[in-house]
Order: structure tokens, then sequence, then C-alpha cells
């Protein structure tokens, strides 16, 4: 996957500075669009299916529903959920159980985490389509 690709972002946070911070970084340190921010998981998902987005950056303590549940949820959109961890204790436990990113990662080091998450996900999309056709 090449870096350069305009990848559309929706970040859900119940913390108003949380989401605006990642969105800065997002938009002006990684280059990708935000498409949307949301304050619960219902708006995410919404949002997620409108906007076409190709990544969910959903925080754990995000009010509505469970991060497993918007994995389902959104399973046929193609996007690919990142659940946000705030302690490298919870991270290990969320990790084990999907996809999750440690919040207080340098942005450089997030960056990398989820681009390999990305590779990984459009991998096994192409290979689904590979194999169905």
């Amino acid at each position: 996957m090449d870096e350069t690709v305009d990848i559309r972002v929706v970040v859900a946070d119940a913390v108003p500075a949380a989401r605006d911070s990642l969105r800065r970084i997002i938009e002006a340190t990684w280059g990708w669009q935000v498409v949307g921010t949301a304050t619960d998981a219902f708006e995410a998902v919404r949002m997620c299916r409108s906007e076409q987005a190709d990544l969910l950056l959903f925080d754990a303590s995000t009010p509505g529903m469970a991060v497993g549940d918007v994995r389902a949820v959104l399973n046929d959109a193609g996007t690919l959920v990142i659940e946000m961890i705030e302690r490298p204790q919870a991270h290990a436990r969320a990790a084990g159980a999907g996809l999750a990113a440690l919040k207080s990662l340098p942005a450089d080091a997030l960056h990398a985490s989820i681009l390999e998450h990305l590779r990984a996900h459009w991998g096994s999309r192409a290979q689904r389509a590979k194999a169905s056709s």
C-alpha cells in the first residue's frame, strides 16, 4: 500500500480535545483526510457508512457500542476499525481480541502501527475478492 494514498478516516472519541488532537495529527502530519468525527459509536457507524471511510479510529471509552459490535456492524462496509487504547495493560488485552493501537505512542510510531494494520486489512480484502471471482 502506498503511504500517499488518500485514506478517509473517522475519529470517534467522547473527549473533544482528544478528537481535535488526533485530527490535527492525521491531517497535518500524515496527510490523510478526516471525513468526520463522532462522540459515540452510533454516530461513528453512520459517518463511516455515509462517508465511505477506510478507517475508524475508535477510542475504547466511546459510548454506545463495544468495539467488537462496531466491527461487526461495519464488516460489510470494508472499514477497518482500530481501537485506540490509553493504557499499555489494556492495549495488550485489546490487541489479543482484535486490532488496537496505543494512544500514547509518538505520532510516527502510531502512524506506522496503523499503516501495518491497513496493509494487512487491504491485503486480506484483495485476497477474498480474488478468491470469490
